[in-house]
């Protein structure tokens, strides 16, 4: 319904004032970027309630957005700097979307990529659209969109493994997201910092040279991605659930890897339990998307899961829990024992190595379908 909404108003607009036909283009662009973007940071969750080609139509709403754009920049042409700068920080958001979906679409092995070449294009035109907008610090450009703009260079610097460059680009974004007091803006630098410290030696330099601290780097990458984490829970709720479930869980997909380096980082600071309750929050919002994006009732409250600590004060004598948590890389195994004392133990194989979670996941999965071959054999008997 917004769609073909937007697409009358472009046709009401057209020999309107150019500001109004500016707005109409660059807006329905805007709403295109997002929904490609949450097309593809949360395909895992459409996948898994049996959308088909979730990144095809990302590509289709990219196309779509990029020309709405350049119609957008042409006529910002005989507008203020400020549109230009809008619709120019716009479509270096469009270019860094682009680069995500062939780094996606790629191998994840250096040796065996296909197509690096067009990744790096698109990092290139997305750095050379948001440095013209980061530069223009005399113009009338909107401070919001010059915070855009340089945390976009950040994200750039931090993909790149520039860890001084990213430092420099969050630092002047959070000044100016806190001068123009936007929360989100906020949140996605406290999220990159956290990540940006554990990253290497080179990022720590970086991020900490002006911020020296006796904390261990893991506390201090900790803190910041525990605030990334309480701001994001804060705007949960003010975004909508589309007809499939788009906006939210694409959100919270965006934001998964955080509360998963959450969990890992408490599980290595000797915080079991803490762990466990993070670990129970992710599972909860991830059942929620997920049956939000099948288009079934969410049965489960929209305030956080049960405090755990009550729970485990109550907790039953002579029974014992286990819970599996599986990362991007690594698998854990949380036990509630009959006192209700939890710990964690890193799931390894025989010869006491970490088992990697994709290699588990291959594991069960070719064991469960030998089982269902055999049981397949056995009925046909």
């Amino acid at each position: 319904e917004a769609e073909g909404l937007f697409r009358e108003a472009i046709k009401l607009v057209q020999n309107g004032p150019p500001a109004d036909a500016y707005r109409a283009h660059n807006n329905y662009a805007n709403f295109l970027l997002g929904r490609a973007q949450d097309r593809l940071y949360n395909h895992a969750f459409l996948i898994a309630a049996g959308v088909d080609s979730p990144l095809v139509e990302a590509l289709d709403d990219w196309r779509e957005a990029l020309g709405q754009y350049e119609k957008a920049r042409h006529l910002a042409a005989d507008l203020d700097e400020g549109q230009q700068a809008a619709v120019e920080t716009n479509m270096a958001r469009l270019y860094c979307l682009l680069a995500d979906v062939v780094r996606t679409l790629d191998s994840n092995s250096a040796d065996q990529r296909r197509f690096e070449k067009g990744e790096q294009a698109a990092v290139r035109q997305a750095r050379e659209l948001a440095e013209r907008v980061a530069q223009r610090q005399d113009s009338h450009a909107d401070p919001e969109t010059r915070a855009v703009a340089t945390e976009i260079l950040a994200h750039l610097a931090f993909r790149g493994g520039d860890g001084l460059a990213c430092a420099e680009h969050a630092r002047a974004a959070r000044a100016i997201y806190l001068r123009c007091g936007c929360l989100a803006g906020v949140e996605s630098i406290e999220r990159m910092e956290g990540l940006a410290i554990l990253k290497d030696a080179d990022f720590v330099q970086g991020f900490l040279a002006k911020a020296p601290s006796d904390q261990p780097v893991r506390k201090q990458a900790l803190k910041h991605l525990l605030v990334a984490h309480q701001l994001a829970e804060l705007f949960r709720e003010r975004i909508p659930e589309d007809a499939i479930g788009l906006s939210r869980a694409g959100f919270l997909a965006r934001r998964a890897y955080v509360n998963e380096r959450i969990v890992e980082l408490l599980i290595e600071d000797g915080q079991p339990r803490e762990a466990l309750h993070y670990a129970e929050l992710a599972k909860a919002r991830a059942l929620q998307d997920v049956l939000a994006a099948r288009g079934d009732v969410v049965g489960l409250p929209p305030e956080e899961p049960g405090d755990l600590d009550m729970l485990l004060e109550h907790w039953p004598e002579n029974v014992a829990a286990l819970e599996y948590f599986l990362g991007s890389e690594h698998a854990w195994l949380f036990l509630i024992d009959t006192g209700g004392t939890v710990s964690v133990y890193a799931l390894k194989d025989e010869r006491g190595e970490p088992v990697a979670s994709r290699r588990l996941v291959a594991q069960v999965t070719q064991f469960l379908s030998g089982l269902n071959l055999y049981a397949d054999k056995m009925r046909r008997r």
